[in-house]
């Protein structure tokens, strides 16, 4: 899961951003958990439009809004999900990235 992790984390932190401190992981018996923060100079849509073309079509995406943007995989039982959520901070966009594995 780990390699899965970095993975996902290039695909979803563009050039030039800033991350934080605010990284989550955690594992139980029916689910794996990661998440990371950053700051980017992109704005919301453009941000979108972006980690959309990378993840797409590996992840499909589950909902049409723009924030919370939803996408998940499956693959022999397995299901991953991913979770983007964007906010205004100090000029710049705020992203979450939360990763959640249910393996089968």
């Amino acid at each position: 899961m780990k390699t899965e992790t970095y993975s996902i984390t290039r695909l979803t932190l563009p050039d030039g951003s800033y991350p934080t401190d605010d990284r989550d992981k955690s594992s139980g018996s029916y689910a794996v958990h990661a998440a990371w923060e950053f700051d980017t100079a992109m704005s919301s849509e453009a941000y979108v439009h972006w980690v959309s073309s990378r993840l797409e079509p590996a992840f499909i995406p589950r909902a049409n809004s723009q924030s919370p943007l939803l996408f998940a995989r499956y693959s022999e039982g397995d299901e991953e999900t991913i979770r983007i959520e964007t906010s205004p901070h100090s000029g710049r966009e705020h992203v979450r990235v939360t990763l959640d594995f249910y393996p089968d």
